[in-house]
């Protein structure tokens, strides 16, 4: 179906209130996108019941705001009061659509601030999530002139125009779009031709929005089902034929992430098929899913498809232990075959072209076995590399110092000096070559006692650090690979409630806040007392004086110490809220969408949540289906938050102190 155009209008004030009226015909599903321009010096209240889609500030003076709402048809009648505290001119358009997406009628947008002197201003590129949008151009500007001659870009249509208040400092807008969805192909980036104006200008900001069409055509899945019969004849080692034949019914239906509605197709089938009598016609092999696990020996290979798990669970963190569990029948042959500490589960993923690569590679670790009259269930728990890793100590004879080493190399022969102890083998290597990779020296000494996994975590906790973790190459390959300065990339996702993200959670945490701590570490090193810089002046930290204590025996050189504590204060001064983002049903494509590490845009229009901010992701989990899709939520900004972590971190310092 294609976006049309229904209706536009348009309002200005020259006081802290205007009105602006619904415009006509508006019907439940349309969309009305609102552009609203004034004084960056004011408090805006937002005018319910629509959603901010964003906001931008050109000059320091002049503010643009648009916002957006899937209309009912019966809210949308009469004027909408926007309100801006200070008394200065203002501008707003209202424009409405039909055709567009229900739930995730945003496509794509950006915006552009520019204070310039010019008649010539460009709207910003965006890249396309869906095909088939429709595109609309918005420009405001905080004019010096009263009458701006506004000419649309070419091929667009002006919808609103209206004309400002008063003479210099007056705000106007203008809307054009490009009236129909057009043929652009998903992940197409382009930008609206440039507006053009015969006057001087003063602070300008142009709006991209691109609009997702109601109905898109995408592979889904189907079933087939109807009275079948089947008839063959030949001879032994002869080609001959049969045939299916019968009345049969297909059916499919889509995730409304990536196509909307359902489709049916009925009819008369006949399949015609050739074969020998040594085998038969046979079973098609079962297709490849999105998800598998397969069990391993310790030693890396696939072995054995566990077909049979359920209730499968996959969670990646950034700085800390990945995990999968999941579930199985303690009477079917597939749980024979796991054997904890000694098998590996592979979870392997297929990405929407076909390709499977190995996401992850586990070791069993613990399971439970609830056995009554009628069931026997195994719930099993598998920990990455990482944990296999902080499992590795050093002895006696593995003292090891490092003088000007770059920090990734460091966090290499540590890992190579536990692969050499007797059945230390872990068939890890090295992500590089050569011996800078992260350009970062350091002098550390680790003495026996002192876990692997632990050492290197923090060494990697330090200013100028890095990410780190253990990813499988293939089947039986695992590599150390280093991040420096940091893993993962921004990707331009955009996370708003409504569109990608169906469910948004905050918690903030006060008791990881400090903003001076005294840091001890082993004997023979002075402790470190510090405190965030200008701490005591006025207008600084509200919150007022925050005291912590760290503590690590395993920090043997004062300039370890030194560089622990400056990480842990610049980590420690930071108020962090944690998001935790249940996302769209179907609306995560993959690891290359959204990973670990990655940088996302997350927008909260929710009353004292009026969120704007880009986070990065430290936990992806993935709750995996019987059918092949996957619920995925992430946390953004700091890993979520779990009494359960509380335990296992006592229980590292003690062993931290047995070791000693």
């Amino acid at each position: 179906m294609a976006i049309t155009f229904v209706g536009a209008s348009s309002a200005t004030a020259s006081t802290g209130t205007l009105n602006i009226s619904w415009p006509a015909g508006i019907q439940s599903g349309d969309l009305a996108v609102l552009a609203w321009n004034g004084d960056d010096s004011a408090t805006w209240t937002n005018p319910a019941p629509l959603a901010l889609l964003g906001s931008e500030v050109s000059g320091g003076t002049q503010e643009s705001r648009v916002y957006y709402r899937v209309c009912d048809g019966i809210n949308e009648t009469g004027s909408l009061s926007l309100t801006q505290s200070t008394i200065n001119k203002q501008t707003a358009i209202i424009v409405v659509y039909r055709g567009v997406h229900q739930s995730l009628p945003i496509d794509a947008w950006d915006s552009r601030a520019e204070t310039v002197t010019g008649t010539t201003h460009a709207n910003p590129s965006v890249t396309t999530v869906n095909a088939n949008t429709a595109a609309l151009a918005i420009i405001q500007e905080r004019a010096t002139d009263s009458s701006p001659n506004y000419t649309p870009p070419s091929g667009y249509t002006e919808r609103a125009n209206p004309t400002p208040v008063g003479g210099g400092g007056s705000t106007s807008a203008a809307i054009a779009d490009d009236g129909l969805a057009v043929a652009r192909a998903a992940g197409t980036t382009f930008a609206p031709p440039a507006w053009s104006n015969g006057i001087s200008t003063d602070n300008v900001i142009t709006w991209t929005i691109t609009l997702r069409p109601l109905s898109e055509a995408h592979a889904g899945s189907a079933t087939l089902s109807g009275a079948l019969a089947l008839g063959a004849s030949g001879s032994p080692g002869v080609a001959g034929s049969a045939e299916f034949a019968g009345a049969a019914t297909l059916t499919g239906a889509g995730s409304p992430a990536v196509s909307g509605g359902a489709a049916a197709f009925s009819g008369l089938l006949t399949l015609s098929a050739r074969g020998t009598a040594d085998t038969g016609i046979g079973l098609p092999p079962r297709p490849r899913t999105r998800w598998q696990l397969v069990l391993g020996p310790a030693e890396g290979g696939h072995e054995l498809a566990l077909t049979e798990a359920s209730s499968r669970r996959y969670t990646a963190r950034l700085n800390d232990n990945s995990d999968l569990s999941f579930s199985i029948d303690g009477r079917h042959a597939q749980a024979d075959a796991i054997e904890e500490l000694s098998t590996d589960v592979h979870l392997l993923f297929t990405r929407a072209d076909g390709v499977t690569e190995e996401l992850d590679r586990m070791r069993v670790g613990q399971t439970r076995d609830s056995i009554n009259e009628n069931e026997h269930r195994v719930e099993v728990t598998c920990l990455d590399y990482r944990a296999v890793l902080a499992r590795r100590t050093l002895y006696s004879t593995d003292t090891l110092t490092y003088s000007a080493t770059d920090q990734a190399e460091i966090a290499w022969g540590l890992i190579d000096t536990t692969q050499q102890q007797e059945a230390g083998a872990l068939g890890i290597s090295k992500a590089w070559s050569g011996t800078t990779p992260t350009g970062v020296n350091r002098d550390r000494t680790y003495e026996a006692g002192d876990s692997i996994g632990e050492r290197i975590q923090e060494l990697s906790e330090t200013l100028s650090g890095f990410d780190w973790d253990i990813t499988p190459t293939s089947a039986s390959g695992l590599q150390l690979e280093v991040w420096h300065p940091e893993r993962g990339t921004d990707r331009g996702v955009v996370l708003i409630l409504g569109g990608l993200a169906a469910g948004i959670s905050r918690e903030v945490n006060p008791s990881a806040y400090a903003n001076a701590l005294r840091y001890t570490g082993a004997e023979g090193t002075t402790a470190v007392e510090r405190e965030a810089a200008f701490l005591g002046e006025p207008g600084n930290f509200p919150a007022g004086r925050w005291d912590a204590v760290f503590g690590d025996d395993g920090l043997t050189l004062q300039a370890t110490l030194d560089q622990r504590a400056a990480w842990q204060l610049a980590e420690s001064q930071v108020i962090r809220p944690v998001y935790t983002v249940t996302l769209a049903r179907g609306g995560w494509a993959g690891p290359d969408h959204i990973w670990v590490g990655d940088t996302v845009r997350l927008i909260v229009p929710s009353g004292r949540l009026a969120v704007d901010t880009t986070l990065r992701v430290h936990e992806v989990e993935i709750d995996l289906d019987g059918d092949g899709g996957e619920q995925v939520t992430l946390a953004l900004g700091g890993p979520r938050p779990s009494f359960a972590r509380w335990p296992s971190w006592v229980d590292k310092r003690l062993k931290n102190l047995e070791r000693r």
